[in-house]
């Protein structure tokens, strides 16, 4: 029954089978469920392609990705394919990115996507990552490989024992797919997120080194002493804020070895435009970047926890207890007065560059798109 219903899924979606086709080696696979993502998985294909990764790169979209975005990860080399959404089988999905996060699960039927050849090995990796070498030697490791968890306990002291899905090394198989299919709803995420079924499906996997491979980003601040770039293949920024959300104003006067400023430099590569770092202007009269850090003060200090868990969530304390929240309370709890607040000051910040004029055409509409969304 299950293999009825994903021939159909591809029936659906235009799809036949492609048994007979040429056999490659490898493939770099991603995967791209909404066009706000976009700019973040071109800059990590077109790093990956600029560090010297020479195998066939296949960008997995679902219907909601526009042409614009399809053309622009065309542009980066990448082999642009629609595949259709997977359900998420959750009741609560934390994230709204992750509503379609269980569609990562078609890069295992990597080898049934008309015009591809069929591949004995890929190597996976989300958009809001960064490649500083060859991705060429991880296609030699088995399935799964993929590095440990740093920070998943947001003690930031050692890699967790679970790995991150931020980056695997898995072999295509129809078979596999229709397995997780199968036991998706049978392994809950606190989250909503596909990563529970992942480690679950794959107990025993091989370990990369996580300072090497999918170093996470956060690790440049809390782990500063192991952040070798020398060294790393490839950096993952987790958490919210995404590199290309972010303005390389914003890290001016940061090292070079900033992760935030690695990913803007190979942004501007990518775009062919000549690197210089914009110095920021005092814009007096306007919106002090102080002002955001003196705002949130103003409206924050004497609230309860109680009263952000209702501003936040819609409902008070008792009632968040009772339900699986452990993620949410990971993310959500001793960091989120100290991260809210960087949030402000960075928009603080944007907002006065806005003002100055130094805006491109494509952020302004963004920004009026996002806007017209939350009115």
């Amino acid at each position: 029954a299950v293999m009825r219903l994903r021939s159909w899924a591809w029936a659906a979606a235009g799809f036949v089978g492609t048994r007979g086709q040429p056999l490659e080696e490898c493939a770099v696979v991603t995967v791209v469920t909404t066009d706000d993502f976009t700019e973040c998985t071109a800059t990590m294909l077109h790093s990956a392609r600029a560090a010297g990764t020479t195998v066939r790169m296949v960008a997995m979209v679902t219907a909601a990705v526009g042409d614009a975005s399809r053309q622009l990860l065309g542009s980066v080399g990448a082999n642009v394919v629609e595949v259709p959404t997977v359900a998420n089988p959750n009741n609560i999905i934390v994230f709204p990115s992750f509503t379609d996060n269980y569609t990562i699960l078609r890069i295992w039927q990597l080898n049934e996507i008309p015009g591809l050849p069929q591949f004995s090995k890929a190597v996976y990796l989300d958009g809001d990552m960064l490649v500083l070498q060859s991705l060429d030697p991880l296609c030699a490791l088995p399935e799964l490989s993929a590095a440990q968890d740093l920070g998943a306990d947001r003690s930031w002291t050692t890699a967790a024992p679970e790995f991150n899905a931020g980056l695997m090394v898995f072999k295509p198989s129809g078979d596999t797919f229709d397995f997780m299919m199968q036991n998706a709803g049978a392994v809950p995420s606190t989250s909503g997120g596909v990563q529970p079924l992942l480690r679950a499906v794959f107990t025993d996997w091989t370990r990369l080194d996580h300072l090497r491979d999918n170093v996470n980003a956060h690790a440049y601040e809390h782990q500063r002493s192991s952040w070798d770039v020398s060294r790393m293949r490839s950096i993952h920024f987790t958490g919210p804020l995404k590199p290309c959300f972010t303005h390389p104003r914003q890290y001016h006067d940061a090292p070079d070895d900033h992760p935030y400023k690695l990913w803007h430099r190979a942004h501007h590569r990518r775009q062919q435009v000549e690197y210089a770092w914009p110095a920021p202007r005092e814009i007096h009269g306007r919106i002090p970047t102080a002002l955001a850090a003196g705002k949130f003060e103003d409206w924050f200090v004497g609230l309860g926890a109680d009263d952000i868990l209702r501003l936040g969530f819609g409902f008070g304390e008792s009632r968040y207890k009772e339900m699986p929240c452990a993620h949410v309370v990971k993310h959500a709890s001793a960091a989120l007065r100290v991260f809210a607040k960087d949030v402000m000051q960075i928009a603080g910040r944007s907002m006065e560059h806005c003002l100055e004029g130094s805006c491109a055409e494509a952020s302004e509409a963004l920004w009026e798109a996002r806007t017209a969304r939350l009115g």
